[in-house]
């Protein structure tokens, strides 16, 4: 099967990320200390490196040299000022009671017609020797500093969709959407303080070596796991595929085991259907983690034939195959009359992806969407020849989850927003949802800060149109403070009514919008 990318796009989107909202669980209660040595336990307390607040200075170019949001970049006196904002503030100092010395310090580097962030450095030295600030004696306390310091800047520039990940948070991978990694294969919960096993991955080297919901852990390779934050665990369980990690749980009878886990490449699950197909490399049938119990039913509990529902939880790197294989596992018949495409709480994901699924949709040489730089420059990318259902009726549904699963957005976001106008805009799908979606429609990057010692910034590198020409991205075009571009506005709104909710109350497969796009699809 060939294909063939836009040339001009070739480049850009093998390192370019769609992503809404991000949410990461940093820290676990460790419960009560105890006397277990440092030398018995997996995540023995290390004190952080010192901050350096010069770092902001490599924010700074980050922005100015990447960002499409440039209207605040060059602006000393907002940026500067934002950041000493931002660290008084963190200690419990409002603007007006900022100290004189400080405002003087910052005034002067704004005289001076440059961004300089080693004023605030300086700043920082004076506080950490001032008792007023004892809080900042504490080094977590500050990290903590340093990083509402990013954010501040962040917030000042106006990149709606920015994100800084600390330098745990960056090696755990919370910025990568590539929905694959090396590891056991499960899932955890915080539970009576202690982290319990929630999902086991099925096809996982967890289920081929017996680990099981519930399964509370205890150590790892013999080691305990009191203190570890969430992100520091993951970090030691997941390793290099073909090498074993030892995992101690105690198990719901309150017997307690050791598991020896071959770790493996896992790919995690986030397409289901109904009707289902095998998924690629064993992962089991799609029918998994549906919404619903398959078959698909009407409003009125009727069974629901030739419509195949497709629920696609994210764009990762491996959703391509898990949907040719959908496509092509279902007999043909049973989705004659179409296909429901799901995409309530999508966050977004990769834009490869999602190029190349929609192309399962669209004829040769469709534009898929338009990027436009920081510069305005637009560049319409197409991406051909995956044909496998361009004569299906499509139906795709749009804004929040239901029943706000676990990793749900409170709407549809990014790719998700691209894969829709692209269809809508082609001729080739209705959208249907309860309200416009999010309107995130920028295309973002990962950067370094320092080779990842101070962690990553995430920022908006241009900004999406559809074919139409319409933005995705929610603007204020005439700076009134009012966006008025952006999101998409379903072709049909359902509105929930009052029985809708008291149905759901008890019921919670009942989905009013589900159930309108059935009737659009059916004769």
């Amino acid at each position: 099967m060939s294909h063939k990318v836009s040339p001009k796009f070739f480049v850009a989107v093998l390192a370019v990320v769609l992503v809404g909202v991000v949410g990461f669980s940093v820290y676990r209660n460790s419960g009560t200390p105890s006397d277990v040595s440092n030398s018995n336990v997996l995540c023995p307390q290390v004190t952080p490196p010192e901050v350096d607040f010069t770092v902001l200075n490599d924010v700074y170019a980050l922005f100015r040299q990447e960002s499409v949001y440039q209207s605040q970049v060059s602006k000393p006196d907002i940026l500067l000022r934002g950041a000493l904002k931002t660290i008084f503030g963190f200690v419990g100092v409002n603007e007006k009671n900022i100290p004189g010395w400080a405002t003087d310090m910052v005034d002067q580097q704004i005289a001076a017609g440059q961004i300089d962030f080693g004023v605030i450095q300086k700043v920082y030295e004076r506080m950490i020797q001032d008792p007023a600030y004892s809080v900042l004696q504490n080094p977590q306390r500050r990290q903590d500093l340093f990083e509402s310091a990013v954010n501040g800047i962040i917030k000042a520039i106006g990149d709606p969709f920015a994100s800084y990940y600390n330098a745990d948070l960056y090696r755990a991978g919370a910025s990568d959407s590539s929905g694959k990694y090396e590891g056991i294969g499960v899932s955890t919960r915080d539970e009576n303080n202690e982290t319990v096993i929630a999902t086991v991955f099925s096809g996982s080297p967890a289920e081929k070596s017996g680990l099981k919901p519930g399964d509370a852990i205890t150590k790892v390779d013999g080691k305990s796991i009191e203190g570890c934050s969430r992100t520091q665990l993951t970090q030691k369980i997941r390793g290099e595929a073909g090498t074993t990690v030892v995992i101690t749980v105690r198990r719901l009878n309150g017997l307690t085991e050791d598991i020896p886990v071959v770790r493996g490449q896992i790919r995690q699950n986030v397409v289901s259907s109904c009707p289902g197909a095998p998924l690629p490399d064993g992962r089991g049938n799609s029918t998994t983690d549906l919404p619903f119990d398959c078959p698909l039913r009407d409003r009125d509990g009727n069974f629901v034939q030739g419509i195949l529902y497709i629920k696609m939880n994210e764009f990762s790197e491996q959703v391509p195959r898990d949907f040719a294989a959908i496509l092509q596992g279902v007999p043909r018949q049973n989705y004659a009359r179409g296909i429901i495409i799901d995409l309530r709480g999508n966050p977004g994901g990769l834009v490869q992806a999602t190029l190349e699924v929609v192309d399962y949709f669209l004829p040769a040489g469709a534009t898929v969407l338009i990027q436009e730089d920081k510069s305005g420059i637009e560049v319409p990318m197409t991406y051909q020849n995956y044909d496998l259902a361009t004569d299906v009726p499509i139906v795709v549904l749009v804004g929040r989850d239901p029943q706000q699963r676990e990793g749900a957005s409170d709407n549809s976001y990014s790719a998700s927003e691209v894969f829709s106008g692209a269809l809508r805009d082609n001729g080739r799908a209705v959208i249907i949802g309860e309200s416009a979606t999010g309107g995130k429609g920028t295309v973002n990057r990962t950067y370094p800060l320092r080779n990842g010692k101070y962690g990553a910034l995430y920022i908006a590198i241009g900004l999406w149109k559809t074919p139409n020409g319409d933005f995705i991205e929610r603007i204020d075009k005439d700076g009134d403070g009012y966006k008025e571009t952006g999101g998409l506005m379903p072709d049909i709104l359902v509105e929930w009514t009052d029985e809708d909710y008291t149905t759901f109350a008890h019921n919670t497969e009942w989905d009013p919008v589900l159930y309108r796009a059935v009737d659009e699809l059916l004769p």
